[in-house]
């Protein structure tokens, strides 16, 4: 006996779409109770035209009949089965009802595993835009005119002009602006911006006549991102809804380019401060996040109605899974769909759409651990990286062992396993030994000379070459120190002339011890004096190659307190630069390496250096630093340049003796370390940086 196929619910409605990339037909069931939009393929439109003959057999020879399509009945199955899975069915039998309350009740979650999906993805409905959108409808039909839109098209091209011309003073306005009440002005514009995307898509589809429900805020990992409920321009054909898809970018362009034409326009001034904030944000907003398709941002809904491809992220995973199984396991399987000309593109995108997502996802989740208080961070973070990278990684290599049953025999899985024994040589064999590092070669000791006190020069400095510790560099005077020292001769001799008539004078006898003191007290400020005035002549504090800081100082020119003079270098040449907390705990007591020149063809070899045991507070190698066009990051504060991570400082001794016609010089230290792997890197960063912030010693 033949059973009937389960009736269709009665408030669906089967509506005509358009031709998908292959040319075919495309219908859409609307679920108006959820507001939710099927696509179905050809063989799914023509079995749901005709199933109202609910008998199997009649509806399939009625297919094969009347169409070029072979059906068979495990088609037929496959069908029903995804009208059961949707709640496209009558559940007319206790059996169906029965799987419906299954299916709710494997549905519901505990309160541990609900409070950790809203952590993850928790949408929020604020408001209903259609109010909104009936009211402004005259100023939004304004500015989507077309010819509003050839305007600001100009203006584009305009803007673009103006900021190639001051793109210096662009360029400059990024530099110290980075507080508080910059961080709210930032946040207020991306609040603002936001709204007027979110209203460019709800009124591309209302004046398309879709129904526009919701306008909200979708939290992803606590990260706010705006949504409007479009769901109903898929009804629409796909050139229609890429507009809808399309108009958030588009307002935000638009904003981009009239901010970018008025900021060149003005001069400086907080205005002009506000849109440099604008036009900054919706460029980058536009370009890095909303124009992305490998995240359900607007360049996804792009990407798919452009390709004609509902269910794009699904799609291609499912295809990205295929071909990554038969690459590995050379299983015949068919692919899940055949997508033509777009098979190998779909591919494509789905393991760029990974590696973005990837990406990503350890970057937010970095940012978790990082900006919320321990353990807290720590704990949503493996959350996140759970849910999102090594969840789906287990349910996919969770199923390798049925696939390489099938395939032992294949001389292809004989290569994958070759492949992944090779991949896992080079993550966990230690076949690394070397590392490289940017190091300045320096005089070992750089004296800075300055003057103990202001004074005058008396005659040239000495010029720039060679000197020997303790050679007067340049003699000076002051002539108040002169002045003060004869006065104080001048005291003395009276007092030793009035000591001399104590056997005499009996006022003087009486007075003597007092003057005794007094004279104690001049010759020991004439002995300060007379130290001060012999420091005057500034002499080199070691031997070396003296430098003067200008060449052209003539006799009598006054110097301030502690003003320079010049530098003395040392005749010997040392290595100097940092080393990370990885690199450190990778090398060796004793080790050999070998620095090379990154301006010409010199290098030498070095052997061990000393390393400081405690991370360095300051740089005090400029050259290193990011700012001069080194590798080293760091912050400039009063005290200097502080590291922005935790280094530690390297000096090696070199055979270089000093060249003044080349001074310091950057170059790259190659170190012959232990043989370590890259997982072993990976976790000493790990094992460190659990030992900083929870104190645990692995």
């Amino acid at each position: 006996m033949n059973v009937l196929l389960p009736p269709l619910r009665e408030d669906l409605q089967l509506k005509q779409s358009e031709v998908d990339h292959m040319g075919r037909q495309v219908w859409v069931i609307h679920d108006p109770s959820r507001n939710r939009f099927f696509s179905l393929d050809w063989l799914g439109t023509e079995l749901l035209k005709r199933w109202f003959l609910r008998e199997p057999d009649r509806l399939i020879s009625n297919v094969n009949r009347e169409t070029t399509l072979d059906v068979e009945s495990e088609d037929l199955a496959d069908f029903t089965r995804f009208l059961a899975q949707n709640e496209l069915l009558q559940a007319q039998t206790s059996e169906s009802t029965a799987r419906l309350i299954s299916r709710r009740s494997k549905n519901s979650v505990g309160v541990v595993t609900k409070a950790l999906k809203h952590y993850l993805f928790l949408r929020v409905p604020l408001v209903n835009p259609e109010p909104a959108l009936r009211l402004f409808a005259p100023i939004f039909e304004l500015l989507s005119h077309r010819y509003f839109s050839r305007v600001t098209l100009f203006v584009l091209f305009l803007g673009l002009f103006q900021l190639s011309r001051n793109w210096d003073a662009f360029i400059h306005s990024f530099s110290g602006r980075f507080n508080l009440t910059t961080a709210f002005q930032i946040g207020l514009v991306i609040v603002l911006v936001k709204i007027l995307h979110e209203f460019g898509h709800a009124y591309s589809a209302f004046r398309r006549g879709c129904h526009v429900p919701k306008m909200g805020v979708v939290f992803l990992v606590m990260f706010p991102v705006a949504y409007t409920d479009v769901s109903d321009s898929w009804k629409l054909p796909a050139a229609e809804r890429l507009k809808i898809a399309l108009a958030g970018m588009r307002v935000e362009l638009t904003i981009a380019a009239w901010a970018t034409l008025i900021w060149g326009l003005l001069p400086p001034s907080g205005l002009r401060d506000g849109l440099f904030l604008v036009l900054t944000l919706t460029w980058l907003s536009t370009l890095l996040i909303n124009g992305s398709p490998f995240m359900r941002f607007d360049g996804y809904f792009v990407l798919m109605d452009f390709w004609r491809l509902p269910n794009l992220h699904q799609r291609a995973a499912a295809l990205g899974r295929w071909w990554l199984r038969k690459l590995l396991f050379g299983l015949p399987d068919e692919a899940p769909e055949y997508l033509g000309w777009l098979q190998r593109r779909v591919i494509l995108f789905a393991y760029l759409t990974w590696s973005y997502r990837l990406l990503v996802m350890l970057g937010i989740a970095y940012i978790v651990y990082e900006l919320l208080p321990q353990p807290f961070g720590a704990i949503l973070a493996a959350i996140e990286v759970y849910w999102f990278i090594l969840a789906p990684v287990v349910r996919e290599v969770v199923k390798w062992p049925a696939f390489a049953a099938k395939s032992i025999w294949r001389l292809h899985f004989w290569m994958s396993c070759t492949g992944l024994l090779l991949l896992g040589y080079l993550l966990f064999a230690p076949w690394q030994s070397s590392m490289q590092i940017q190091a300045v070669l320096m005089p070992q000791e750089a004296v800075v000379v300055e003057l103990a006190e202001a004074a005058q020069l008396k005659n040239s400095i000495v010029p720039k070459g060679w000197v020997k510790q303790g050679q007067v560099l340049a003699d000076f005077e002051n002539p108040q120190l002169r002045y003060r020292k004869e006065a104080i001769e001048i005291e003395l001799r009276k007092l030793a002339e009035v000591l001399q008539q104590k056997a005499f004078i009996d006022d003087v006898l009486l007075k003597s011890e007092e003057l005794a003191r007094r004279q104690i007290e001049l010759q020991q400020q004439l002995a300060n004096l007379e130290q001060d005035i012999e420091r005057l002549s500034v002499r080199s504090p070691l031997a070396g190659y003296f430098i003067p800081d200008e060449t052209e100082f003539q006799p009598g020119t006054w110097f301030a307190r502690e003003q320079s003079i010049g530098t003395v270098m040392s005749e010997t040449m040392i290595l100097r630069g940092y080393l990370t907390e990885t690199d450190r705990a990778l090398l060796t007591e004793r080790f050999e390496g070998e620095w090379v020149s990154e301006y010409d063809s010199e290098q030498f070899a070095v052997d061990t250096g000393e390393i400081e045991f405690v991370a360095a507070e300051t740089v005090n190698t400029p050259l290193l630093l990011q700012a001069a066009g080194g590798d080293l990051r760091a912050r400039r504060v009063e005290q200097g340049w502080i590291p922005e991570t935790a280094v530690y400082q390297i000096t090696l001794a070199t055979p270089v003796k000093f060249d003044v016609s080349r001074g310091e010089r950057l170059g790259e230290l190659r170190i012959e370390a232990q043989a370590h792997s890259p997982w072993e890197v990976f976790w000493t960063q790990v094992r460190r940086k659990l030992e900083t912030d929870f104190g645990i010693w692995l």
